[in-house]
């Protein structure tokens, strides 16, 4: 699943609302998004203030799956054993006699869960100012 976040730097006036579901394809990973802007203006000629809220969810994804690796024993995976039969039954009864399942040894693969906001405030006002003033009363 991918997701493109296009920010607007917004001069209107008024309010906007947005509210986004997702999920990947192997039904994890939900994707919320919910966000809210209003803008305003200050009552000059290109003067205006924005304000916006961006509320982010993913879930986690998760594609673990049982694998081949040797657990207790000394190989790296049963394949490598001289025997992979009696390899495998041993480490079954380590784990078996520990309470433990092979599912107790899956890798975590996929996505972290995240949870995220932003806000946002944009001001444009123009400053009718003499700078030529400002220099002199900096100089004297």
């Amino acid at each position: 699943m991918r997701e493109l976040l296009i920010l607007f730097l917004k001069k209107d006036i008024g309010g906007t609302a947005s509210l986004n579901y997702g999920i990947s394809g192997r039904n994890d990973g939900e994707t919320y998004q919910a966000g809210v802007n209003y803008g305003a203006s200050l009552g000059k000629k290109d003067s205006y203030i924005s304000l916006s809220l961006q509320l982010n969810h993913r879930g986690k994804t998760t594609r673990t799956q049982n694998h081949n690796l040797d657990i207790f024993g000394g190989n790296f995976a049963y394949d490598f054993a001289d025997n992979p039969a009696a390899a495998r039954a041993a480490d079954d009864a380590i784990i078996q006699q520990r309470g433990l399942t092979r599912d107790d040894f899956n890798f975590q693969i996929g996505d972290a869960q995240i949870k995220q906001a932003q806000l946002f405030l944009i001001q444009n006002t123009r400053l009718m100012i003499d700078l030529n003033y400002i220099l002199l009363e900096v100089l004297v």
